[in-house]
């Protein structure tokens, strides 16, 4: 991690675009899979917890008639395909080019307590692995 962010190394500057958003069911309540991408990203310059904080600044700004089931952030890349059936993302094609993905709970059920993020994921070679659980 960049231990100082005015190391001229690392610019540690990114810009977030939303690239795409997946409808899906989530504990029978439809939310979506909303992906972004990051714009200079580097290894060196995040962390878990600045992922969080980007994905709650996010979370603000989104449409209610698109609630967040998840968010993944995905390395800039032009070849990142969304094309063929529009409606869904190319899994197989694109995994590689996840960084880190962020699920959330939907409405809490009974007896849980679960009202924010259900798990967080790093994905590595185009596998998750999942770093927090709830």
């Amino acid at each position: 991690m960049c231990t100082s962010c005015a190391d001229k190394k690392y610019s540690c500057e990114l810009k977030v675009n939303s690239l795409f958003t997946e409808r899906g069911v989530n504990n029978l309540d439809t939310s979506f899979t909303h992906y972004l991408v990051l714009t200079n990203y580097e290894d060196e310059c995040f962390n878990d917890t600045k992922f969080v904080e980007i994905a709650n600044n996010y979370l603000d700004s989104v449409f209610t008639d698109t609630p967040v089931g998840a968010i993944y952030f995905t390395k800039e890349n032009p070849e990142f395909d969304t094309s063929g059936d529009p409606d869904y993302l190319n899994w197989q094609e694109n995994r590689n080019k996840f960084i880190i993905s962020i699920y959330y709970c939907s409405k809490p059920k009974t007896g849980s307590n679960c009202n924010g993020i259900s798990s967080i994921a790093i994905w590595k070679n185009g596998d998750p692995q999942v770093v927090y659980l709830h």
